[in-house]
């Protein structure tokens, strides 16, 4: 009985590792044929900075499609509800954002604009060093967010 599970187990793990499974937006599966040459970021300054490392990755010279990004960051802690005291107690984390994109190819030039909106609700923790440092992880969880979505727009053009 022991032995027909063990056997059983085995055999799943063997057929799942052979079942050729990759996440669908793999970083690998990107086509990585572009290159940023000029980003220009405004708004929240620590978004903005975790964008920047993000991004710098994506600058080849011999890239065929070539960008220039201004990206504006918008972001605010809204107050969503108060106890009986006038004190808050839940907050929505919300952050717009607006992409420029120029697009150089082949000699020609074409603008669009991507807007994206991420939003995340807290409670008011206990201790403000907690909640701040919990605020710094979502702001990162926000950047990695939209430099997944940026990188897979600019990869599908």
């Amino acid at each position: 009985m022991i032995k027909n599970k063990k056997f059983f187990l085995i055999l799943i793990l063997i057929l799942l590792q052979a079942c050729g499974f990759s996440p669908m937006y793999s970083q690998d599966k990107l086509n990585k044929n572009f290159s940023i040459v000029e980003l220009s970021l405004e708004g929240d300054r620590l978004i903005n900075n975790y964008l920047n490392n993000g991004l710098k990755r994506f600058n080849q010279d011999n890239a065929e499609k070539k960008y220039k990004l201004t990206i504006l960051t918008d972001y605010k802690k809204n107050i969503l509800t108060k106890d009986l005291t006038g004190t808050a107690t839940d907050y929505q984390l919300l952050l717009n954002t607006t992409v420029n994109i120029n697009q150089i190819f082949l000699d020609k030039e074409k603008k669009y604009t991507l807007k994206f909106t991420d939003r995340f609700n807290i409670k008011k923790f206990d201790d403000k060093f907690e909640e701040d440092s919990y605020e710094r992880l979502i702001k990162k969880n926000f950047s990695n967010t939209l430099i997944s979505k940026i990188t897979f727009n600019l990869s599908s053009k």
